[in-house]
């Protein structure tokens, strides 16, 4: 459904993953910000049609910003984690095996993680900080806190009854 006219950062494409991988902390954060603007309008039309049929949960990466213009703050639940060596948490989710391989087909895997968390942490510091402070819901990621008991927590927030 993207068109590379309107959609240029989804549908670029990268040779390998030391291309993916090999570029400045500058150039991967802008693509990482063009490829989630532009991959949120299908969020955006897909959450409305979907919403045709009754309460539906989405995740998906959402700034203050964004947030504030889209909903209430009673109809939202980040989920936030202190920005620094994202990548390892990140390789270890069961859902991100295929992100795991790519990274670790780098030439340089220990610079690939690096370019990566560096990446992740120019972009989340700021927000991080901010939703802690804002008048939203969040949970920290807790790595101690079982997945139902995170679920719980969400599901009361929202109040759901699991």
């Amino acid at each position: 459904m993207s068109n590379v006219k309107y959609q240029p950062a989804m549908n670029k494409q990268f040779k390998d993953a030391d291309e993916f991988f090999g570029r400045t902390v500058d150039e991967y954060r802008e693509w990482l910000i063009n490829n989630t603007r532009e991959q949120l309008e299908f969020v955006l039309m897909d959450l409305i049609r979907m919403s045709q049929n009754g309460p539906i949960i989405c995740d998906c990466h959402l700034n203050l910003l964004e947030a504030d213009l889209f909903t209430s703050s009673d109809r939202i639940a980040f989920m936030i984690k202190e920005p620094s060596d994202l990548v390892e948490d990140y390789c270890n989710r069961s859902d991100h095996q295929d992100f795991n391989g790519f990274i670790n087909s780098a030439t340089d895997v220990e610079t690939a993680k690096a370019t990566v968390n560096a990446t992740l942490k120019s972009l989340n510091d700021k927000p991080y900080l901010e939703i802690k402070k804002s008048g939203y819901f969040w949970l920290e990621r807790d790595l101690n806190r079982s997945v139902d008991d995170t679920v719980n927590l969400v599901a009361e927030h929202f109040g759901l009854k699991i």
